[in-house]
């Protein structure tokens, strides 16, 4: 049941998740920029963040409902390395940009390199 209370922050939090990778794959290349690569992403990311929300609520059939939770369990994992090294970025990035007045956070090559090095991060 709690679940179904805490869907709308684990919505958000995706949301978040996905403003930050379009935005850091549009800056290594125009074709992550076109209205049709963004649409196919948003619809593979949506459904790989809503199968852990949908195996709660679908128990009928068991193969759906194994499936869901499986793929759910596996993007959750990945989900919540990816908002740890997101958040922790994106706190180095408010931290440098006005703790410490760096002129080349404005640069689209530093964004470049940070979310090359998140990637990174990530897939380790």
């Amino acid at each position: 049941m709690i679940a179904i209370y805490l869907s709308p922050i684990y919505l958000l939090l995706n949301l978040y998740i996905l403003r930050w990778a379009y935005l850091w794959m549009g800056t290594c290349h125009s074709i992550l920029r076109t209205l049709g690569f963004r649409l196919i992403f948003a619809v593979i990311y949506v459904l790989l963040s809503t199968s852990l929300l949908t195996g709660f609520l679908i128990k009928n059939p068991k193969s759906l409902h194994r499936m869901l939770k499986i793929t759910g369990n596996y993007f959750l994992g990945i989900f919540l390395y990816t908002l740890v090294i997101i958040l922790l970025a994106d706190f180095g990035r408010i931290l440098l940009k006005y703790v410490f007045h760096a002129s080349w956070i404005h640069s689209r090559t530093a964004f470049t390199v940070a979310g090359a090095i998140c990637a990174l991060l990530i897939l380790l």
